[in-house]
């Protein structure tokens, strides 16, 4: 499998809340990819993370596991 030209499918993320907000706070970086996801935590608050994360779970398909334990 070669390297995504495209963002991430978050309808489908498999990693809970939490983590959604930790990637997002804190950044990726993910071997083998030069595409990383930048730390957003110094330009967004908690509370605008948390509603981002709120907002894009209700568009999760069936199978994703936004319901995971949040940090």
């Amino acid at each position: 499998m070669g390297e995504r030209g495209a963002a991430a499918d978050l309808r489908v993320f498999n990693k809970g809340f939490g983590k959604f907000v930790e990637i997002v706070k804190n950044g990726r970086d993910v071997p083998a990819r030069t595409a990383k996801m930048p730390p957003w935590g110094g330009v967004l608050s908690d509370q605008q993370i948390y509603q981002i994360g709120a907002y894009v779970e209700t568009l999760a398909k069936e199978g994703a596991n936004w319901k995971g334990p949040a940090n």
